[in-house]
């Protein structure tokens, strides 16, 4: 694991956590200024920039190392990207609250105090939020790592099968090399029987005619 690419995910984190909580105060206001958008722009811009950094680190990593973390850079680039989506809804819907805010004190105040309810609640959910992308990720990574393994076993296997193979084409060629040995014994044993009758019925002519017929 990259020491540097671990630092960069908790700047990210951060960043987005603090995003996430200033696009929700942004929710709740009646009325939204160009320096308060400006703000949460330079907050996201920050968050992209610790993005290019984690791209930058992935790239300079080794092979193994960098498919390990890849994937956990790809699910931050989406979330960033559903960031980026948030401001602008965020923007659009502050915009709309405030032509609404010319409406009388009574429903300006009850609008005020629903959206700071579920600001508060979305606060609230923002820790939980925040640890749950890590989570996915680390469940990420740990996926690509399964993954990883189980292709290394496949090769493996494949390897070992492919000289259990080898081993059975070696082992059919030696036996019939010896059923063919052992042939060709069998045909020495009778030529060699053959040319001891010969010799032995030689050798009783040899005595017939010259001891017993003389």
């Amino acid at each position: 694991m990259s020491v540097l690419f671990e630092n960069y995910e908790r700047e990210y984190i951060e960043l987005s956590g603090a995003l996430t909580c200033s696009l929700n105060d942004l929710q709740r206001r009646p009325r939204v200024t160009t320096e308060q958008v400006q703000v949460v722009q330079a907050q996201l811009a920050e968050i992209n920039e610790a993005l290019r950094n984690m791209e930058v680190e992935v790239q300079s990593l080794p092979s193994q190392a960098k498919a390990k973390l890849i994937s956990r850079l790809q699910y931050y680039q989406k979330d960033s990207r559903n960031l980026e989506k948030e401001l602008k809804t965020a923007k659009a819907a502050a915009e709309r609250s405030q032509l609404l805010s010319n409406g009388t004190p009574d429903h300006n105040n009850n609008y005020s105090q629903r959206l700071q309810d579920v600001s508060v609640r979305m606060d609230t959910q923002t820790h939980t939020l925040l640890q749950a992308k890590r989570l996915c990720a680390e469940m990420e990574e740990t996926g690509d790592n399964t993954k990883l393994n189980l292709h290394k076993q496949r090769e493996a296997i494949e390897r070992t099968l492919g000289t259990v193979r080898e081993t059975s084409v070696e082992v059919s060629r030696s036996r019939k090399l010896l059923a063919l040995v052992q042939r060709r014994s069998v045909i020495n044993k009778i030529i060699m029987g053959g040319v001891i009758f010969f010799l032995f019925g030689v050798i009783v002519l040899i005595i017939y005619f010259k001891w017993i017929r003389a």
